[in-house]
């Protein structure tokens, strides 16, 4: 086995059991059995549970910037849309452990912490120029406040990521089928300006 696959072989474990469990009671030797090597062997590759976070993360970032594609040049249209907003919550579902904790992660680990930071501002202005991308392809209206689409994208990156949270927090068990519930209130969030046939045929997709 390689030093990447083991490396690998480590971070899928370590997801399953952060998703199963949730990190505070998982350790490096949880991790290493689940694995099915040796602590000593997870130690060559991890020196603590931090380090395998941020790499599992940067797992993610990698995974975002695969969703956020930029604007190709045709132009985005309904069916991007639709593919993102899918993507999107199925990153969440995938890597939940981090969203029911980042709070508390972050402020264990600063390092994570400003990592995190930067990969958000860069993925909230790469979402505003893809709407931007939309209105000029005709997928969503231009929207009369300058400040519309800042906010939109702040809104809706609000929802998506604390989808999870209000699901637990109400007493409803999350499964990957709730998340679309999410992905519905996404689409009410720019129904409003999205073109009125494309809007009203994406919406009823989400329709029971």
């Amino acid at each position: 086995m390689t030093a990447q696959e083991t490396r690998n072989r480590i971070l899928d474990a370590a997801l399953r059991l952060f998703n199963e469990h949730g990190t505070a009671s998982i350790s490096t030797n949880h991790v290493a059995t689940e694995a099915g090597i040796s602590p000593g062997n997870l130690y060559y590759h991890y020196r603590n549970k931090e380090e395998i976070i941020r790499e599992m993360l940067e797992r993610m970032y990698s995974a975002w910037e695969g969703a956020w594609f930029e604007q190709s040049d045709r132009g985005p249209d309904i069916d991007d849309l639709r593919t993102l907003i899918r993507m999107n919550f199925q990153l969440l579902w995938e890597f939940r452990f981090f969203y029911r904790e980042s709070t508390a992660l972050m402020l264990r680990d600063p390092l994570l912490k400003q990592r995190h930071a930067e990969m958000q501002a860069s993925r909230l202005d790469q979402q505003a120029r893809f709407y931007e991308g939309f209105i000029e392809s005709g997928v969503m209206r231009a929207p009369t406040d300058g400040q519309a689409i800042p906010d939109l994208v702040r809104i809706s990156w609000i929802l998506a990521t604390n989808w999870l949270g209000f699901l637990e927090e109400g007493g409803i068990e999350p499964t990957a089928e709730r998340m679309r519930d999410g992905e519905r209130m996404i689409l009410r969030v720019f129904r409003p300006y999205l073109s009125e046939d494309k809007g009203t045929d994406l919406i009823n997709e989400y329709e029971p």
